[in-house]
């Protein structure tokens, strides 16, 4: 009995960590956009973040976090190409701060045939 007992237990949990485990945060990839780029001789990680609805990026090092205006949201785009979407950000973001250097609100970025402003947060 014990046996049988101790052979159902051991199933259980086993099962149970199969369903559990997946979804712990150790093992869930973050599901923001990064990816990364060179500025200035510089590289930067950029990753998507999460404003309520809308969304915005951050550029590291150096904390350089913007709200992304109009909502990407808006873009019927930018759900099946999010990564397209932040990859042209970045670019535009590149270019303008090879140019000008790092503001807090770089304008006229276009991603996904739209164009947007990213300001402060």
């Amino acid at each position: 009995m014990k046996k049988g007992f101790l052979a159902v237990s051991l199933s259980l949990f086993l099962a149970i960590a199969l369903i559990v485990l997946p979804f712990s945060g150790t093992n869930v990839d973050a599901k923001g956009v990064s990816g990364s780029i060179t500025i200035n001789k510089e590289t930067y990680k950029y990753i998507e973040e999460s404003f309520g609805k809308n969304r915005g990026i951050t550029f590291n090092p150096g904390q350089h976090t913007y709200k992304i205006t109009p909502n990407p949201h808006d873009n019927p785009k930018y759900n099946k190409k999010q990564e397209q979407f932040y990859e042209e950000i970045a670019k535009g973001v590149k270019t303008l701060v090879e140019k000008s250097g790092w503001k807090d609100t770089l304008s006229n970025i276009t991603a996904l045939g739209e164009t947007y402003t990213l300001a402060p947060r």
